[in-house]
């Protein structure tokens, strides 16, 4: 598909900024957070660890539901 051919009028503009948004919001908000407030958060490495797994645990989840299309 060629973009610039799309017509403009089929863009769901609602949810485009929602998800354009909600992008903009984290890459703002968690780096002013992780500086403001990191010094006083405990346990660390619990945090990281569950990161850790639900990092893995979507992206096998995303690629096994995909593969079941």
């Amino acid at each position: 598909m060629k973009f610039k051919n799309f017509p403009i009028y089929r863009i769901e503009w609602v949810t485009s900024a929602f998800l354009i948004g909600t992008a903009l919001l984290s890459l703002t908000v968690v780096p002013w957070f992780l500086w403001t407030y990191a010094k006083d958060i405990q346990g660390w490495g619990f945090i990281l660890a569950l990161f850790t797994f639900y990092y893995f645990a979507t992206g096998i989840s995303i690629t096994l539901g995909y593969h079941r299309l």
